[in-house]
């Protein structure tokens, strides 16, 4: 899923590997608005984080492209990027929306503009199958089936890396924070050096999923057994949703509403800070 910065577009993908467009600016009454498919079908989007009618996304067949999404004609592509030999499964933006970010589960990356011109090739770095790809403002965050967790900057080529077994992993926005879930329940914060900032334990959370608010100021929490809750500052729980044992496929924050997806590929709504109905 990716939902856009201003809250108002939600892409879906679905069993069919068709992408679905929502149109959430009525958080209470989402409408879909149309499907995109190229390629064997869209594996992966994600939003511009600054330009937000521009979309990216990868096909099956490993190929990237971006499209303009406007509110009043088609989606329309700009720009198709070729695939390497091992196709790419993640996808994020750099820089402010500057650059695009391809990393296949190899580790291979691939940086481009938003034009769609290839700057940086990176062969295979990480150790084990990347799971995870995090755009971390300036860096990107490569997290492996073995628990690796790299920080590679384009721009420096410089790179560092800690093994933190966690099962999920959340990256902040702003490029600041990390959050990792372990099995055991309890969420660790790691900053930019890749330490240890808090560690947060509370018997109403089993972490599956994460997702920060753009400010870093905030960390949404969906639950094995499906519940969702919500931490903010000094990683007090502003509130907390019991669950039905479905659990969400994906969360996603951005201009302070929560997006939750279910096991149906159902969308739904409600304020990051009080979990209300949007």
């Amino acid at each position: 899923m990716a939902f856009r910065a201003d809250g108002n577009r939600l892409a879906l993908g679905s069993a069919d590997r068709d992408l679905v467009l929502w149109d959430t600016s009525v958080p209470s009454r989402p409408t879909r608005t149309g499907t995109l498919r190229r390629g064997g079908g869209i594996t992966a989007a994600a939003w511009n984080p600054a330009a937000v009618a521009l979309l990216a996304t990868i096909s099956a067949d490993g190929s990237v492209a971006t499209w303009r999404i406007l509110d009043d004609r088609p989606p329309e592509p700009t720009a198709t990027m070729s695939y390497s030999r091992d196709r790419p499964h993640h996808l994020n933006w750099l820089s402010g929306g500057k650059h695009l970010v391809s990393t296949t589960t190899l580790g291979r990356t691939t940086v481009w503009d938003a034009d769609g011109r290839p700057l940086v090739f990176r062969g295979r770095r990480v150790e084990g199958l990347v799971i995870g790809a995090y755009g971390w403002y300036d860096a990107s965050v490569l997290v492996s089936h073995i628990g690796h967790v790299e920080i590679w900057d384009p721009a420096t080529q410089l790179a560092k890396s800690r093994v933190l077994p966690g099962r999920v992993v959340a990256a902040a926005h702003s490029g600041t924070l990390l959050a990792v879930a372990y099995h055991d329940g309890h969420i660790e914060i790691i900053d930019h050096d890749l330490e240890r900032r808090a560690v947060i334990r509370h018997p109403a959370l089993t972490p599956v999923r994460l997702a920060f608010s753009e400010d870093s100021r905030a960390l949404a929490v969906a639950g094995a057994d499906g519940s969702l809750a919500v931490l903010g500052e000094d990683h007090q729980l502003w509130w907390h949703r019991p669950g039905d044992g479905a659990v969400p496929e994906g969360i996603a924050v951005a201009a302070g509403r929560l997006a939750v997806v279910d096991p149906d590929a159902n969308a739904s709504l409600v304020l990051l800070k009080t979990g209300a109905a949007a």
